[in-house]
């Protein structure tokens, strides 16, 4: 190997290494020790930089503007580290309007309160929000806010507990490729929101492994030209709601919105109200909706099909009503589709898992599930429940004792 093509491939690495923020001259700016407020460290900082917190409330609205690539975190963990917005617009507000491209933000391990509209509000570029709390924001009228709201962007929102904001939860605007991983969403107006409108000609999410609870309106609800893939999700409704507990919209017929993706192995619960739990609307015929749990302990109805343009492709799920209709008319002949079914799931009494006896161990569809390995507890598929190595329905494998 010539000299020249070593030389020209270290030069080569050391620019890569330069745009990506890992250059060797990238510091750690602690905040008390060497900056008294966090916003200080982050206005001192500079591409590749990591902005290190210690334990203690810092009363902060705080603002990253075109930083490039940085990293917001705590020495100890978000419940000893508290970043209070005092009624700031947002807590936190990230934007990368300059360079959106070259822009990649991590904001990890803090308690996030406070926000006058939210806690964590991101417009274009990259952003990483993990293994926070994000609690008591939305001071104000919060029903056109998110607790965490990522706008034009791409990135994560993952491991974090989201619950008491008087907002939706996760509200994503024309995703690009963002990741809704292994949160606890509890409490707020709307769980997790998908919309495509302007900016991407279409908008793409994964929503994976996360609980969300008691909604005022809805768990789970998606608007647009989007795909997604939705799957080992726990959906639970424990308190008197007035909407839909799942909504997916794929756009109008007038917009040509469609919704595609994958829709899989989700458990959908409600124990009080009559409310329905999910429906379909717009143009989901790209759409698969396979191995899902949709039960009722009430009278409402469990599956509603609003959607005239192209319902999902459905098999293997089972819809269920304690004491009203599992489905209505506009389903099509749902039962007679490959897998599909209208019986007691048989939970466990301990909560949404499935127990020994239940018709849907073993009863998925295998194929759905090939790159999704793990359930909402992050243990393996596909395990054998007495009835051959074939996936479970619904958010939690059945593990024989």
């Amino acid at each position: 190997m010539s000299r020249s093509f070593i030389f020209s491939s270290r030069t080569a690495l050391a620019t890569l290494l330069a745009l990506s923020g890992h250059a060797t001259d990238a510091a750690t700016l602690r905040v008390p020790s060497q900056y008294p407020t966090i916003q200080g460290a982050i206005d001192a900082s500079r591409t590749g930089d990591t902005v290190l917190v210690a334990p203690g409330t810092y009363a902060e609205g705080l603002a990253i503007h075109d930083k490039g690539i940085l990293t917001l975190e705590s020495e100890a963990g978000a419940e000893s580290t508290i970043i209070d917005g005092t009624g700031a617009t947002n807590v936190i507000e990230v934007s990368a309007s300059k360079n959106s491209h070259r822009t990649d933000y991590r904001i990890s391990g803090f308690t996030i309160r406070n926000g006058a509209h939210g806690g964590v509000h991101g417009y274009g570029g990259r952003t990483h929000v993990e293994n926070n709390i994000v609690i008591d924001n939305a001071l104000v009228d919060g029903y056109a806010y998110g607790a965490v709201r990522l706008q034009d962007s791409s990135g994560s929102i993952r491991h974090n507990v989201i619950k008491g904001n008087d907002a939706t939860g996760v509200w994503l605007i024309d995703p690009h490729q963002v990741l809704v991983e292994d949160n606890r969403i509890e409490g707020a107006i709307i769980g997790i929101d998908i919309s495509q409108g302007y900016h991407w000609p279409d908008g793409s999410a994964k929503v994976i492994r996360n609980v969300v609870k008691d909604s005022e309106y809805r768990d789970f609800h998606t608007y647009g030209t989007l795909r997604i893939q939705a799957a080992d999700n726990l959906f639970v409704r424990n308190v008197e709601a007035s909407d839909i507990s799942v909504l997916l919209v794929g756009g109008t017929a007038g917009d040509d919105g469609t919704l595609t993706g994958k829709f899989v192995n989700n458990t959908i619960v409600t124990t009080v109200g009559s409310e329905r739990l999910v429906t379909f609307a717009g143009d989901m015929s790209g759409l698969e909706f396979a191995n899902n749990i949709i039960y009722s302990a009430t009278d409402a109805i469990a599956l509603s099909c609003w959607s005239y343009v192209g319902r999902p492709v459905m098999h293997h799920n089972d819809v269920f009503s304690a004491h009203g209709w599992p489905l209505d008319g506009e389903c099509g002949d749902f039962a007679n589709e490959p897998g599909n079914m209208l019986v007691d799931p048989g939970f466990a009494q301990d909560g949404w898992m499935l127990k020994p006896d239940s018709p849907l161990i073993d009863a998925g569809s295998n194929d759905t599930v090939k790159h999704l390995r793990r359930d909402i507890r992050g243990v393996s598929r596909v395990v054998d429940g007495g009835h051959g190595p074939v996936v479970d329905m619904g958010a939690y494998e059945y593990l024989p004792k």
